[in-house]
């Protein structure tokens, strides 16, 4: 175990790591802030606040939780398997819990990433309240043209008729 004495702040591998971590915590908050905002915008207005603290108390108690154990994580580097056709310099590729972790994260974030994405991009398909009313029982348009076209001929025939019919007189008026 190494005690607080014992670091040299003036090490330039003890720095990088410092600047190196540094970096990649405020990245971290910063991906944090937009994944909770963009996740609470999905619920009520009333509930978006709420949710945004509830969000970001629980990150940073797990960004706490996993720098604490991060010097164990590190050490997780013995292999739990190998994979014998991807080599690594002659040796068949070995992967550790601590790969696994990494492996497990990256995915997580891609499959978060374009599901994200992929709602933004997705066009909302209106609900239709009113049934749709589907004229089965026509048919064929030729069919109801046709069937429009003799009852106007049978129509046409039939007002010819008329005209040369007597009119009916009703109180000395013609109709």
């Amino acid at each position: 175990m190494i005690t607080l004495a014992e670091i040299n702040l003036t090490d330039p591998g003890i720095l990088t790591a410092l600047v190196t971590l540094t970096v990649l915590e405020i990245i971290l908050g910063v991906d944090n802030i937009i994944f909770i905002s963009i996740v609470s915008n999905k619920l009520p207005e009333e509930q978006q606040p709420r949710a945004r603290l509830i969000g970001l108390l629980l990150a940073m108690i797990f960004r706490i939780g996993l720098l604490l154990t991060i010097t164990w994580i590190i050490k997780l580097t013995n292999p739990i398997f190998t994979i014998p056709f991807i080599e690594d310099e002659g040796q068949p590729l070995g992967i550790s819990w601590k790969d696994l972790i990494l492996i497990a994260g990256g995915i997580f974030l891609v499959f978060k990433s374009t599901l994200e994405i992929h709602h933004k991009l997705e066009k909302v398909k209106p609900v239709e309240q009113q049934v749709k009313v589907v004229p089965a029982a026509f048919g064929n348009k030729a069919y109801i043209y046709t069937a429009i076209a003799f009852s106007l001929i049978v129509e046409l025939i039939n007002m010819r008729l008329r005209k040369n019919n007597d009119q009916i007189e009703i109180n000395n008026k013609s109709l």
